[in-house]
């Protein structure tokens, strides 16, 4: 038996992640952003109540100065509160990133997904609010969750 068609007939087994899904997902979440990067709509009151507080929090827990990524840095506010030394910010959406540099010159942003971001950087703090829950490999269950950040983080990483 193929280990995809034993992990579909075993519940609570991890289905196997397929690129193709994966690419459709991912096409899919950039695709929602865009359009709410246009035109955000009747709930942007709401998210921008939220994302102040984020920001109040994040000011709050990491010290001004450390090394920063963003995982899914949207139009960069939360990245750019702390104060970091160096900003990461990395995004799906073309749109975001550029509201975001457009904002926060003194920091990088990329279009990126993150389950492809690669980097021999490593930081002190990664930011990822809003985004686990987005993340394909967490969607289908552990084994490959872990791998869009390991390689950004040391011993000493705060997460």
């Amino acid at each position: 038996m193929s280990p995809l068609r034993e992990s579909m007939e075993q519940p609570g087994t991890p289905r196997l992640i397929h690129e193709e899904e994966r690419l459709q997902y991912n096409q899919s979440r950039a695709r929602y952003w865009e359009r709410y990067a246009l035109a955000p709509g009747r709930w942007e009151r709401t998210r921008s109540y939220y994302r102040e507080r984020l920001r109040e929090i994040y000011r709050f827990l990491i010290p001004p100065g450390l090394r920063v990524p963003e995982l899914g840095c949207g139009n960069g506010d939360l990245l750019a509160s702390p104060r970091p030394s160096r900003g990461l910010g990395v995004d799906i959406c073309p749109a975001m990133v550029e509201r975001a540099r457009a904002a926060y010159r003194d920091h990088e942003f990329r279009v990126l997904d993150v389950h492809r971001m690669e980097s021999t950087e490593r930081f002190d703090v990664i930011v990822c609010s809003d985004l686990l829950h987005l993340i394909y490999a967490l969607r289908n269950g552990p084994g490959e969750s872990g791998s869009a950040v390991d390689h950004l983080v040391t011993p000493e990483t705060l997460g």
